[in-house]
């Protein structure tokens, strides 16, 4: 299982947003 620290999920969770938007 990889743990990715709490600032890569965050980093990761805008950039899934901004893809949303797109």
């Amino acid at each position: 299982v990889e743990r990715r620290p709490r600032r890569e999920t965050r980093r990761t969770r805008l950039a899934r947003e901004r893809d949303a938007l797109s």
